[in-house]
């Protein structure tokens, strides 16, 4: 299972798999070149992981290792400061 957004937001993709044990792929597509802040977060805000990521425009695709974090419902959040997109994962 994966969960497919296309919002108007400028930043499009899905992450996957879901659930997870640890490793967890993202295929973006995004608007501008440059840096990109990738965040795992639970719904309270808590930060638990923070990546900067420098992207072009257009397709990307890169792994983040969530096996370090608690089960759980967490949220990844991908932003350039203009954009943003928040995806749902389960951690197991």
């Amino acid at each position: 299972m994966a969960f497919d957004t296309r919002p108007a937001d400028g930043i499009y993709g899905m992450v996957y798999p879901v659930p997870t044990t640890g490793p967890i792929t993202f295929d973006l597509t995004v608007p501008d070149n440059g840096e990109y802040i990738v965040r795992v977060i639970n719904y309270s805000g808590r930060e638990y992981i923070r990546a900067r990521k420098t992207f072009f425009a257009g397709w990307v695709q890169f792994q983040m290792d969530l096996s370090t974090l608690t089960q759980g419902v967490y949220l990844l959040q991908v932003t350039n400061g203009k954009f943003v997109k928040t995806f749902k994962t389960i951690k197991k």
